[in-house]
């Protein structure tokens, strides 16, 4: 008697672009946002970032750059006197 033996089936892994994750990153304001932005499962974008460093990366890159932008533009308003700015800025960070 032949014994049957089950396959695991696995799907075709997803190509990702890891310069769109980075964009994304920049905008979304979350994790799960990207996640659906990139059309993939929440859980597929935790095992990516667990199972590849340059994956993780791309994020904290694209989350990194968009706390500089943001920064620098409240250090501009800032400089330039504005008030509420600079009573925002001592709230959040002093």
């Amino acid at each position: 008697m032949e014994e049957k033996v089950q396959k695991k089936r696995t799907r075709p892994r997803i190509q990702i672009d890891l310069e769109k994750v980075e964009q994304l990153a920049q905008v979304c304001d979350n994790e799960e946002e990207i996640a659906l932005a990139l059309g993939i499962s929440y859980r597929t974008l935790r095992n990516r970032k667990k199972d590849f460093a340059n994956f993780a990366t791309a994020i904290k890159k694209g989350k990194a750059k968009a706390n500089a932008f943001v920064g620098g533009k409240l250090m501009s308003l800032i400089r330039e006197g504005n008030p509420a700015a600079t009573i925002f800025y001592m709230k959040s960070r002093c």
